[in-house]
């Protein structure tokens, strides 16, 4: 990802030399404040460079920023009725283009403006008419942007006061990232040209050499919240940290190490253009004050705008950086060979080669498409669930925060996403393009969740993981084209680099964009049973009962993952899910199941409770799905994984090894043969104690009696 986005920060750099430099040699007063501000920097020893684009943030926030937040309020509508219902009244009522606020402002602006022309003149209030003669800018520009959002709104369809004050927003929004990035160039600027007047080329070479380091603990230690990882070397540093000056702010300190590295790499990369730029090779004020040398030092800018310019052009022409300089490629290809090459016959041949013996590495037969595993229809239907990124709405604000996206599962005959279903693509036009085979959507619906969930929620995981390529998305180029998808000319021009900026900002568009961003269906649903509760795959599929393994991360019994279910699949398809009365009551059936808030205490005491039966029922809602209200459709049994009594040797012994065990965190997905023989021992001992209770007599047949009381057959 550095070297991607490497090349969109030097074209933004490159851009900012050549604008400087052109106006240098076209405008004097312009070239003699940056040889002021250079002058000043080397009066002192180590003096600051300081950037011109401060002024530049400074001028933003006087003419757009501070007036866009008053014509906001300076909105004020037209009453189209006396009598109009206060529910309609914000969205019926129209905007003026003057109206009695603005007029107001139009004399105070003036007047503002007056008094400091006459006060300037004099000279003990120089500094106040100044003062006053910025405020009345202000307040006159504040009319102006009032009106001008009165205009936009009536050419609109939707004309109200409701969409200009709308209107208003959305144009201060772009305000504030534009100031954003003008201020963060006014850091990068003044950074890089104080190092590269005062900085030796040793230090230099230092400061780049803390940035791979950096770059290297971070991929090294990953694993620092794995609360079971031996090898977390973050973890490790956080822990000492923690013990000598108490509890760290790791957020802040997570968002001040990303910004230090990214910082880094753009200072670095604005040396390289101050070195190439300057005619002499370094700062030098008569340069500026020379026509001819400022136009030399105009062309050498110019030269490195179009350098990079073709050097992030040509980046962006493959697409297949966005995949490749993640971590799930590895990951699928343990996938693949995990689950669908043991099953691979030409690995056991004599004649295989040495490669079929890898542990880690799948071989020819391996990789299946996904018509090769739905070509038999007696097979058992695999459906395989991921989530499709969707943080942004159509109106680009944020939208359902707590959701990360939409789900799309992957199913015979095609895939279902955003409410529709579509074909398989068959078609490749780029990597990002190319149909994706069973073990390519096993690793991402597999994929680590809980670092794309860190990452999503806190700017600082997604600046610092981001930077040392710690990713576990897929980018995909789907069929699915919609009547809102935007692609302008800028995302054309530059896709590789702006899909990764979108994933550096947390901001994912879905269907409104030509490739999606899809990650582990644990980050919409960790239980895997949304698509199986659709109504109207219900209907189809006549699903009467479900096991569900929670295997979430969940030391503390609370059941978020159910939860969340719950929530989601009452609002989405209008069921309710519901504990079974009875079932943990039950003669025989109560030493295995329990009621969710009954888990804690149990996986204490080990007492072998390990399940809780679901009912999926009907609500009001569902009525027009063709499920009646209070209608048993489905029942759940949800095992959780807790420590079982009389456990063999090796999995006791590697619960005393890792304490956190069944419930280690998902961070660290490099598991070794204790850890995964450990897990597949306990799955094995909690479905045999939910179907027979380790071969109780009569606990069969009165679990079978219970599970199926109610059910439609």
């Amino acid at each position: 990802m550095q070297i991607v986005m490497a090349t969109l920060i030097l074209l933004v750099l490159a851009s900012v030399q050549a604008a400087r430099w052109t106006l240098a040699y076209c405008w004097s007063s312009y070239a003699d404040l940056e040889a002021d501000l250079l002058s000043h920097a080397t009066r002192d020893a180590y003096g600051i460079w300081w950037s011109s684009l401060w002024i530049l943030s400074a001028g933003i926030v006087w003419l757009t920023f501070l007036p866009l937040g008053m014509a906001h309020w300076l909105c004020r509508p037209v009453l189209l009725s006396p009598h109009l219902e206060a529910t309609k009244w914000p969205s019926t009522t129209l905007p003026r283009y003057v109206n009695a606020p603005v007029g107001i402002s139009l004399l105070l602006g003036l007047l503002m403006i007056a008094l400091s022309l006459l006060f300037t003149y004099q000279r003990n209030r120089y500094y106040l008419g100044t003062f006053m003669g910025a405020i009345g800018i202000v307040i006159l520009l504040a009319a102006c942007w009032h009106t001008l959002s009165a205009w936009q709104t009536q050419r609109s369809i939707n004309c109200s006061i409701a969409r200009q004050r709308h209107q208003l927003s959305s144009w201060l929004s772009n305000t504030v990232w534009i100031l954003l990035l003008t201020l963060g160039l006014g850091l990068i600027d003044t950074l890089g040209q104080t190092a590269w007047l005062w900085l030796s080329m040793w230090k230099l070479l230092a400061l780049w050499g803390g940035i791979v380091a950096a770059v290297l603990l971070l991929n090294r230690g990953r694993t620092w919240q794995d609360e079971g990882s031996d090898n977390g070397l973050l973890k490790t540093a956080v822990i000492w940290l923690s013990d000598r000056f108490g509890k760290l702010p790791l957020n802040w300190l997570s968002l001040l190490l990303g910004c230090g590295l990214w910082m880094s790499l753009a200072v670095s990369l604005d040396l390289i253009l101050l070195s190439f730029v300057w005619p002499s090779g370094w700062a030098d004020p008569l340069v500026l004050a020379n026509v001819e040398r400022t136009l030399q030092a105009e062309h050498f800018a110019l030269m490195a705008l179009a350098g990079s310019m073709l050097l992030a052009l040509l980046v962006a022409r493959y697409p297949s950086f966005l995949n490749l300089s993640g971590s799930l490629s590895a990951y699928t290809e343990r996938i693949t060979r995990t689950y669908l090459g043991a099953s691979n016959h030409t690995r056991f041949e004599p004649s295989a080669s040495t490669d079929a013996s890898e542990a880690s590495e799948p071989i020819q037969g391996d990789h299946l498409s996904l018509e090769d595993i739905y070509r038999n229809h007696l097979a058992p239907i695999h459906l395989i669930h991921v989530c499709a990124n969707q943080t942004v709405s159509l109106g680009e604000q944020q939208a359902q925060s707590n959701r990360k996206g939409k789900p799309l599962a992957v199913a015979p005959g095609g895939i279902y996403a955003y409410g529709k279903s579509i074909c398989w693509p068959h078609e490749a036009t780029s990597e990002v393009s190319r149909p994706l085979t069973y073990g390519d959507w096993l690793g991402i619906s597999a994929s680590d969740t809980a670092t794309d969930q860190r990452m999503t929620r806190d700017l600082g995981m997604r600046l610092s993981l981001g930077f040392a390529n710690v990713r576990s998305g897929h980018w995909w180029q789907g069929p699915l084209k919609t009547p809102w998808m935007r692609n302008d000319m800028l995302r054309r021009a530059l896709p590789t680099q702006l899909y990764l900026l979108d994933k550096l900002k947390g901001c994912f568009f879905g269907e409104q964009r030509p490739y999606q961003y899809l990650t582990g269906g644990g980050d919409f649903d960790e239980l895997g049973l949304y698509e199986l509760l659709r109504p109207e795959a219900q209907k189809q599929r006549q699903i009467r009962l479900i096991l569900s393994c929670d295997f979430t991360c969940d030391p503390d019994y609370r059941f978020d993952a159910l939860a969340n279910l719950t929530r989601m699949v009452r609002i989405d398809h209008g069921l309710e899910l519901k504990v079974h009365p009875h079932a943990h009551n039950e003669a025989l059936l109560n030493q295995v199941f329990c009621r969710p808030e009954d888990f804690k205490a149990n996986a204490a005491e080990a007492t072998g409770r390990c399940a809780v039966m679901l009912d999926v029922l009907g609500t009001e809602r569902s009525v027009g799905s063709g499920v009646a209200s209070h209608e048993l459709i489905a029942r759940i049994i949800l095992i959780k994984p807790v420590q079982l009594p009389n456990m063999s040797v090796d999995v006791t012994q590697h619960y005393r090894r890792q304490p956190h065990f069944p419930q280690e965190a998902e961070l660290n997905q490099s598991e070794d043969e204790a850890q995964w023989e450990s897990y597949r021992q306990l799955g094995m001992h909690l479905a045999g104690r939910v179907f027979s209770n380790d071969g109780m007599p009569g606990y069969s047949h009165k679990f079978w009696q219970v599970l199926l009381s109610g059910l439609k057959s």
